[in-house]
């Protein structure tokens, strides 16, 4: 039986392919970022770089929930933050940054490091300045500031449990996340971090989204 690849190998297969699919249609780099990909069908017949544009976004998707998906592999879900030694901490921002779909080594390590003082900052009980991007408005809301109790367990984990979801909600007490369709009690939630805001020029002021 063929040994199952890495979440490394993983991510540098995806990379990988997608420098491919750019190398195919180099002249339009600028479509790498397209959120959503449907736009293309409005300029008339499909082209051949609207159809690698499409595959270049998908296989920014699945870079993405790998991502998404090794975050509860590794159990971090279950973990205390306040308990994370400097290489859990760089461990899980790590693989939080992938969910933004970095395409080199560099990018990955920056994010990671901007990921790791976020929640560093969090469990210090420094004040976070959080503000909410309003998109019936187009606008954002004004920043409040808030402070954890660190007395309390805290923890860091996707509540809805979709492999698609991208906010990290940090709450108290209590590590279970709420299944689809079940009345599950978690834990009182601090704050919800949206991790492609953290980078997107699109969002630059918006530092997190506060929970609902």
């Amino acid at each position: 039986m063929k040994e199952a690849l890495s979440f490394e190998q993983k991510v540098q297969g995806l990379v990988a392919y997608h420098k491919v699919l750019l190398d195919i249609d180099p002249h339009h780099k600028g479509h790498i970022e397209v959120a959503n990909p449907e736009f293309f069908s409005k300029l008339g017949a499909p082209s051949v770089s609207s159809s690698l544009a499409k595959a270049r976004h998908s296989v920014l998707s699945y870079l993405e929930n790998h991502g998404r998906q090794e975050y509860d592999v590794r159990g971090f879900a279950a973990m205390d933050l306040r308990e994370d030694t400097e290489e859990i901490r760089k461990q899980r921002a790590d693989v939080l940054s992938v969910m933004t779909a970095p395409l080199d080594q560099l990018t990955r390590e920056e994010r990671g490091k901007r990921i790791s003082g976020v929640l560093a900052g969090i469990v210090e009980g420094q004040t976070l300045h959080v503000s909410e991007y309003d998109s019936h408005q187009g606008c954002y809301q004004s920043a409040q500031e808030i402070a954890a109790d660190t007395s309390r367990p805290l923890f860091g984990l996707f509540v809805s449990g979709l492999i698609t979801e991208r906010v990290l909600t940090i709450q108290y007490d209590n590590p279970v996340t709420l299944a689809p369709g079940n009345n599950v009690i978690v834990g009182n939630q601090l704050v919800g971090i949206d991790i492609h805001a953290l980078f997107w020029a699109r969002q630059q002021k918006l530092v997190m989204n506060t929970a609902t």
